[in-house]
């Protein structure tokens, strides 16, 4: 009986440490996802929000100067998606129709961003180092894959509508 109630603690002990490892989430693994999902939603979402102007409006936004997203955009059509800190939404309409989310990243959100393109099947997603209007002659965003010697870097990921 005397050994009974060691054994239990010790049973329980073990218990907690494993539960607990279960639950963790690699913060390597938790920015890579965090990366796709937010390129993921942001471009559903303003790419549904443009389509939905271009039915009532019978074109499509004007791009603003300073390349921020349109405000009778956001304020009739679609809400402007989360972004990462230090990053920031952007909308064009030449040499086409694009939304581009660009700043600066750490290395595991750049393989996120990799991941994401990689999952990526519509060929209208493109990653460049150099703008959001950077597209290939045939109107396909131009993909940078080339992994950055230094990071933080600056990135910009681009969605043609």
């Amino acid at each position: 009986m005397h050994c009974l109630l060691p054994a239990v603690l010790a049973i329980a002990f073990v218990a907690g440490i494993l539960a607990a490892g279960m639950n963790y989430v690699s913060p390597i693994a938790f920015a890579r996802s965090e990366m796709r999902v937010i390129l993921a939603t942001g471009f559903s979402a303003l790419s549904q929000g443009i389509a939905a102007y271009k039915v009532a409006i019978r074109d499509v936004p004007i791009a603003k100067p300073d390349g921020t997203l349109p405000n009778d955009l956001i304020s009739g059509y679609v809400t402007a998606p989360r972004n990462l800190d230090g990053m920031a939404w952007s909308y064009g309409t030449q040499p086409r129709t694009w939304v581009c989310s660009f700043g600066s990243v750490t290395e595991n959100q750049w393989k996120g961003i990799v991941a994401f393109l990689e999952g990526d099947s519509t060929g209208r997603v493109g990653m460049s180092t150099s703008s959001c209007a950077d597209f290939n002659p045939d109107g396909s965003p131009k993909t940078s894959p080339e992994t950055p010697v230094t990071f933080p870097t600056t990135v910009f990921v681009n969605f043609a509508i």
